[in-house]
């Protein structure tokens, strides 16, 4: 599994297609670039309320 960035939206549903065991067992190998973790949870944290706000949006959460 590559990551290519930290937007979760490109990453948040890996468990969806990847079991822990897989991954722990070495059957699947996780790949993402140097300090995916700090940058993805800085970005939630900081950026967190706008990236909320701009997912209302994008993906149309609002409408009826």
């Amino acid at each position: 599994m590559v990551h290519t960035h930290c937007h979760v939206d490109h990453f948040a549903g890996v468990r969806g297609v990847v079991r822990d065991e897989d991954v722990a067992s070495g059957a699947v190998r996780v790949i993402g670039p140097e300090g995916f973790l700090q940058h993805a949870v800085s970005e939630s944290v900081i950026a967190g309320t706008a990236m909320t706000r701009r997912a209302l949006f994008m993906y149309g959460m609002l409408l009826p």
